[in-house]
């Protein structure tokens, strides 16, 4: 699994998360809510993404993820 903070255009996340999705790992994006989400990773039916305004937010998301 792999989970990647995708608020901000990354060549390098971008990599990661296109060598995750090579070997069928399950790939977590989360981002920032008031942030645009690129497109290739708008477009990706492989990618879970989670929108979040807030740390408390994103903790509650994530872990309701992780246990099930």
């Amino acid at each position: 699994m792999v989970i990647a903070e995708v608020s901000i255009p990354s060549l390098g996340v971008g990599y990661e998360l296109a060598y995750a999705e090579r070997f069928h790992k399950k790939v977590i994006c989360i981002y920032d809510k008031t942030k645009n989400l690129s497109a290739m990773i708008r477009g990706n039916e492989n990618f879970q993404k989670i929108p979040y305004e807030s740390m408390e937010e994103l903790l509650e998301k994530l872990k309701e993820i992780l246990e099930n």
